[in-house]
């Protein structure tokens, strides 16, 4: 019985992993074609602007909702939960979508004095009751751009912390250039804060789609909005634009409907990329043309288009949208991926995947999976579509949802697994698993009867 029962939960976990797989080679044979044919963004107008807005003002409802309907992507305000004790609602930014992130100052690692305090211990403080009042992260200003080993220690703790919490982490070191070491602690680094479609620096051409830009002190929508489509044309994460970050521009709106209005072409030819492809791309287009992919991506993508991959994937995703095209995987895939979107494309999977994986969204997809899985695993949606696994599973994973969808297991299963939702759906188990399943006394009780009738006719089937 636990044989089938683990062999199962195993599968579901691979199913997850195909589809983060599925996603990332999505998005990388969209980088690839989009850096060749046109690299824009495109923000419909339910889609959040990949804007960074600032606001240090006092919020009031009607502060409140111009920023709700401007739909910024990122959020930077003051919550009581901070040390400037201000009065943004972190919930009701939240749950409209906005990813709300809390005001610290990092005081150059502790080392200046501010009129709030910034030594170590308080801001570990901050950041906790930060997570507890439900922000989405942390924006860390006056951070040194190199730091010395203590001031880099300083960081890496107060990152640590953020993490630990499930808060993502904004480190505001103000220039254009900064030592590399900071993007091992961040999720994203807010460079200049007067860029004026300067040409990127090396820095910001490293890590454009971890980077931010601010420009304060501009007076029209129509600059502003030029200035930030030159941003993403550059490959820059976000980019916001304003007078000044204690009051929102009496221009907000209009600045919007600017940037929204720029659209890229859709391409609906097929496209063949043979060169490597370095440069920083955001392509949020339409795209209706295969792409073969045979030469080494190293930038992120969100795409929505058929892809063969015949190349390494070692740039970290997120995938934010619906993935809705078959997708043939051939190649290692050694890049973090996080999926947050629905997944309805068949995948099979030739290739090595090695990268750590969290899904967070319906899997309705089948998939069969022909190669060895390493890398953990932790799986938040229900999964409903039927399985194939002829590889060995050495990862570890976490199930938190039920699991509907028959599954057939043909490899060994060796690493132990938390069973934490129903599991519904058929199982055959061809190989016997080698690791514990760890589940609780209610669940295992229901699963026990049905689980080890098909784990016997397994064994009568397969004569094992």
């Amino acid at each position: 019985m636990l044989k089938s029962f683990f062999s199962k939960i195993r599968t579901n976990v691979m199913l997850q992993i195909i589809t983060t797989v599925t996603m990332a080679v999505a998005m990388i044979g969209a980088f690839s074609f989009t850096s060749i044919v046109a690299a824009s963004r495109v923000n419909a107008a339910s889609a959040p602007a990949s804007i960074n807005l600032i606001y240090y003002g006092s919020n009031s409802s009607t502060t409140d909702q111009s920023i709700i309907n401007a739909n910024p992507e990122y959020l930077v305000d003051n919550s009581p939960a901070g040390p400037w004790g201000g009065n943004a609602n972190i919930s009701k930014f939240m749950s409209a979508g906005i990813k709300y992130f809390e005001y610290i100052d990092g005081g150059y690692e502790g080392t200046v004095s501010q009129a709030i305090p910034n030594d170590l211990q308080s801001n570990l403080n901050y950041i906790n009751a930060i997570a507890k009042a439900g922000a989405y992260g942390v924006f860390i200003d006056e951070v040194s751009a190199s730091p010395s080993a203590s001031a880099l220690n300083y960081l890496k703790q107060l990152a640590d912390r953020a993490h630990s919490l499930g808060l993502k982490v904004v480190f505001n070191a103000g220039v254009d250039s900064w030592s590399d070491s900071l993007m091992n602690y961040c999720d994203f680094l807010n460079s200049s804060e007067v860029w004026n479609n300067n040409p990127l620096t090396a820095s910001q051409i490293k890590w454009a789609s971890r980077t931010w830009f601010l420009t304060e002190g501009v007076n029209d929508a129509a600059t502003a909005a030029n200035l930030t489509k030159a941003a993403w044309s550059k490959g820059v994460e976000a980019e916001y634009v304003c007078n000044s970050y204690v009051a929102l521009p009496t221009w907000l709106a209009s600045y919007i409907t600017l940037i929204e209005s720029s659209s890229a072409t859709p391409v609906t030819t097929p496209v063949v990329v043979n060169t490597p492809v370095t440069t920083p791309v955001v392509a949020i287009t339409p795209v209706t043309t295969p792409v073969v992919v045979n030469t080494s991506v190293t930038t992120p993508v969100v795409v929505n288009t058929p892809v063969v991959i015949n190349t390494p994937v070692t740039t970290p995703v997120v995938v934010n949208t619906p993935v809705t095209t078959p997708v043939v995987v051939n190649t290692p895939v050694t890049a973090p991926v996080v999926v947050n979107t629905p997944v309805t494309a068949p995948a099979v999977v030739n290739t090595a995947v090695t990268t750590p994986a969290v899904v967070n969204t319906p899997v309705t997809a089948p998939a069969v999976v022909n190669t060895p899985v390493t890398a953990p695993v932790v799986v938040n949606t229900p999964v409903t579509t039927p399985v194939v696994v002829k590889a060995p599973i050495a990862a570890p994973a976490v199930v938190n949802t039920p699991v509907t969808a028959p599954v057939v297991v043909n490899t060994p299963v060796t690493t132990p697994v938390v069973v934490k939702a129903p599991i519904a759906a058929p199982v055959i188990a061809i190989t016997p698993p080698t690791a514990s399943v760890k589940t609780g006394g209610t669940f295992f009780s229901r699963l026990w009867h049905p689980v080890a009738a098909i784990w016997h006719f397994s064994l009568n089937l397969f004569g094992i």
